[in-house]
């Protein structure tokens, strides 16, 4: 009984893992695509202005 608990914990363990590597690399990908555009927004405001 106690085995299926641990197998339990460890697949529950990584699952949280996963959804953090996830949300890690869904912030690193919003973070990189802002940077690129970044001087894309500041041609244009300095255009503008």
């Amino acid at each position: 009984m106690k085995n299926k608990l641990d197998i339990l914990n460890v697949s529950l363990f990584f699952c949280k893992f996963a959804i953090d590597l996830q949300g890690i690399w869904l912030k690193m990908n919003a973070m990189s695509t802002i940077t690129k555009s970044l001087p894309i927004v500041f041609m244009n405001l300095v255009n503008y202005s």
